[in-house]
């Protein structure tokens, strides 16, 4: 990490020693106590604009999916939204069809939970799932359980900034070329493993 970001960011690190054969669903499990006062969760092979972090925490809601409109090229988790931006259904990739999916948003995999929500909803079905050994399944998992049963979750788009999930060398070639036109500055990634940032209890 940069320098200048060493006298203003406390980072703790946690090894997951069954990462071979655990999904981020046990990572996410391992750093269950640093989560109590809810925070804010980035997947770390985004490569995107840092004012989309701004619109992130800037965002008045409590809990956040960022998402961008679908797109048949992006695959992965996506979410049902209605006009006003609540979150009505998430569909893993299993449960997709192209009708499903038409009016879809793709998930960015960047997430902000509440004090509430993350210690009434997520932190027991964590536990419950990693109780029932589902430890080959995405975190994702819970969190459609927890929308079926009528969590509240405001679905935030990533417009007008740039993004780009980052897993081969050809998605490394394709976000050099949406990103060269980008000033100094303009973009952030998050590097490594996935990323939590906590943020004050409410």
């Amino acid at each position: 990490m940069s320098t200048k970001y060493k006298s203003r960011i406390s980072l703790t690190f946690i090894k997951n020693e069954y990462y071979y054969c655990t999904n981020n669903i046990y990572s996410f499990y391992l750093a269950r106590e640093y989560l109590v006062n809810g925070f804010y969760l980035f997947e770390s092979d985004v490569f995107f604009e840092h004012s989309l972090l701004k619109k992130m925490v800037n965002s008045p809601y409590d809990n956040l999916i960022v998402s961008d409109n679908y797109r048949p090229q992006l695959n992965g988790t996506v979410v049902l939204a209605n006009s006003a931006g609540r979150v009505k259904k998430m569909l893993l990739p299993q449960q997709q069809t192209p009708a499903k999916i038409s009016d879809s948003f793709k998930t960015v995999n960047f997430y902000k939970f509440d004090y509430t929500y993350t210690n009434k909803c997520l932190l027991p079905g964590l536990e419950r799932e990693i109780s029932l050994k589902n430890t080959g399944v995405y975190y994702e998992h819970i969190i459609m359980k927890d929308i079926n049963e009528g969590c509240f979750f405001t679905n935030l788009t990533t417009s007008p900034f740039r993004w780009f999930e980052i897993d081969t060398q050809e998605d490394l070639r394709a976000a050099e070329k949406l990103f060269s036109s980008a000033g100094d500055g303009d973009v952030l990634s998050i590097s490594d493993d996935t990323v939590i940032a906590q943020t004050q209890a409410s």
